[in-house]
């Protein structure tokens, strides 16, 4: 339903105090309603705290834009009907957090680069 999640997705960043970078590819689950939704992937691009990239969750496809700060992170989620706010943390190959989106809909992630 909301595969987004990513990644959202968190960020490392050697501007944000950290030395890892989250380019790459990240594979997840995503949870709604503490209900597993289908499995996700999230491709992120780092420019100094800001990323961004796409999201897939089955049929679903979307966008997505992050600033991190230290080990934490905020986001926008958007695609397939879809907007979504999410917030999380992040080390080195795993990233989790959490979606508040319109409509009342929320939910949690979590993902591992691949």
């Amino acid at each position: 339903m909301l595969g987004v999640a990513l990644f959202l997705f968190a960020g490392c960043g050697s501007d944000s105090g950290n030395s890892h970078r989250l380019d790459g590819t990240y594979q997840g689950t995503l949870s709604i309603g503490g209900q597993p939704v289908a499995p996700f992937t999230v491709t992120a691009v780092q420019n100094g705290n800001a990323v961004s990239g796409t999201w897939r969750s089955g049929t679903r496809t979307g966008t997505f834009a992050a600033n991190v700060n230290g080990s934490q992170f905020s986001a926008v989620l958007s695609g397939s009907g879809l907007n979504c706010n999410s917030t999380g943390s992040y080390d080195s190959d795993d990233v989790s957090g959490t979606l508040a989106c319109a409509g009342g809909v929320n939910g949690a992630f979590q993902a591992h680069r691949v």
